[in-house]
């Protein structure tokens, strides 16, 4: 739980931290500004950072209702557009997680 708990704490977006093995993590990140306004097909994450988007949180209000305070795409399509108030949902190395966090 430390070692979950530093991780998460280490990297800049992180929002969320479960390790899978000692280099592979699913991890909830808050995606950089410069992937807002572009869906996941423009962003091409899987091939620049080798990494894959397992879902979508929707925590802005304007996505929110009483019914589902919290909208979640699992398995988001290529068409979903990234937004202000999205937490991203990816499974990668962590190295290369990271690397899209400073780079995006």
């Amino acid at each position: 739980m430390a070692v979950r708990i530093g991780k998460a704490l280490s990297m800049k977006n992180a929002v969320d931290y479960l390790p899978l093995t000692e280099e592979y993590a699913i991890i909830e990140v808050t995606p950089p500004p410069s992937f807002f306004g572009k869906n996941l097909r423009e962003l091409n994450i899987g091939a620049r950072y080798k990494c894959q988007i397992l879902g979508i949180k929707n925590i802005a209000d304007e996505f929110a209702s009483d019914e589902n305070p919290q909208q979640t795409i699992i398995a988001p399509p290529a068409d979903e557009i990234i937004r202000q108030g999205n937490i991203l949902i990816v499974l990668g190395k962590t190295t290369a997680i990271e690397r899209m966090e400073r780079l995006g």
